[in-house]
């Protein structure tokens, strides 16, 4: 009786595993319809993270065709936008735009600027900092070093208010 007993049990719990399992998927049996598959919920900081990234994409792509005011886009358009370098640290957008418009007049002497994004960390909902590499080649020269830059949500668009350059 007891063996009779397990076997039932074992059983039972076999057929409702196996329900379960359909029921998640969307196809119980009894249904005239299959149910939609439920799919989970995008990952956010994913996706915030790739639109991030589009940030310096397209930097690249507009530092690439000679496109200075394209390239500043990406900038917080303010007296207290911070740049640092290994020549101090600088104010404002519009210095950073007279030094940039100063040291590349035109598109050769920009040369060609790729980005590699090492590390993103989102902080809370506004603001993020991001850690990579920037190489530059103009003219078979080689110039390049870190960055790091804090993204900031600001009127619905992400724009660096910080950056630090090596």
């Amino acid at each position: 009786m007891k063996k009779i007993q397990i076997l039932v049990l074992i059983l039972s719990a076999a057929f409702a595993c196996h329900f379960s399992v359909l029921a998640q998927v969307g196809k119980a049996p009894g249904n005239s319809r299959e149910k939609e598959i439920v799919r989970p919920a995008p990952n956010l900081a994913h996706e915030k993270k790739k639109m991030l990234i589009s940030i310096l994409e397209k930097q690249e792509t507009d530092w690439n065709k000679g496109n200075l005011k394209g390239f500043l886009s990406a900038y917080w358009n303010s007296d207290t936008l911070r740049s640092l370098s290994v020549r101090g640290l600088q104010y404002g957008y519009d210095r950073l735009e007279k030094k940039l418009l100063k040291n590349y007049p035109d598109s050769v002497s920009m040369g060609h600027l790729d980005y590699d994004a090492i590390h993103i960390e989102l902080i809370g909902e506004m603001d993020a900092m991001i850690t990579g590499k920037w190489l530059r080649k103009n003219d078979k020269k080689f110039q390049g070093g870190f960055f790091t830059v804090l993204v900031r949500k600001i009127k619905g668009r992400w724009l660096i208010v910080s950056e630090q350059l090596s």
